[in-house]
């Protein structure tokens, strides 16, 4: 840091530079009056700047001490040295000057003194009735977790009454009886062949039918 000749430290250097080619090719200033500037940015936004309280109606220059692009715009506009609208804790010269004194080394935990006070004991914990819960309270923007799918806007049917709203379990009507002729009729099962069945038609045909195995 003692070889940079920079007035500003180098990434804040760096991010200056980017805010600075960002508002070029994205923002437009239109001088309003003294020192307030009107910038239109081809995003759709539109700030207010002044130059002389060091503000910008987006608040990033109010709270960082940091140009905002729209900022820099203005100060572009204005024909004016960006670097002096930096607040000073971003300089090299604070920098130094915060690592100029000595910072004095400190023993391990194992060389400090001993006092003899005992240390801060854990609150007492009681007992709550009911089981305990494994999971924690998710907040409204968290998303939900889980293996399982909620339904949503479905409809359950009931398999007993045929009713919309509840099922089987809860259903506190009577039965539907089946309509006739909705029956179906229930196809033949097909039977499979005995073990013999398939040796003898695997067997090859004499003129008196099956030959033995011992004659093939």
């Amino acid at each position: 840091m003692r070889e940079h000749t920079d007035v500003l430290c180098p990434n804040i250097r760096s991010r200056l530079n980017k805010r600075s080619d960002y508002a070029s090719a994205n923002c437009v200033a239109a001088w309003s009056g003294e020192r307030i500037y009107q910038i239109n940015c081809f995003s759709g936004e539109q700030v207010t700047v002044d130059l002389a309280s060091h503000t910008c109606t987006c608040r990033k220059w109010d709270l960082t001490g940091f140009p905002c692009a729209h900022a820099i715009a203005a100060i572009e506009f204005n024909h004016e040295n960006v670097d002096e609208y930096v607040a000073h804790w971003f300089t090299k010269q604070t920098y130094m000057a915060s690592y100029e004194p000595i910072i004095y080394p400190m023993n391990g935990a194992d060389m400090w003194p001993n006092t003899g006070v005992i240390g801060p004991l854990p609150p007492n914990v009681k007992k709550q009735a009911g089981r305990p819960k494994k999971l924690r309270k998710r907040g409204l923007d968290e998303p939900e977790t889980g293996t399982k799918l909620k339904r949503r806007n479905t409809t359950t049917t009931c398999a007993q009454c045929g009713m919309l709203g509840h099922n089987k379990r809860t259903c506190k009507g009577q039965p539907v009886t089946q309509k006739q002729g909705t029956t179906r009729e229930k196809l033949p099962v097909r039977k499979k062949k005995s073990t013999a069945t398939r040796v003898q038609a695997n067997q090859p045909l004499g003129p008196l039918g099956p030959m033995p195995a011992n004659q093939t």
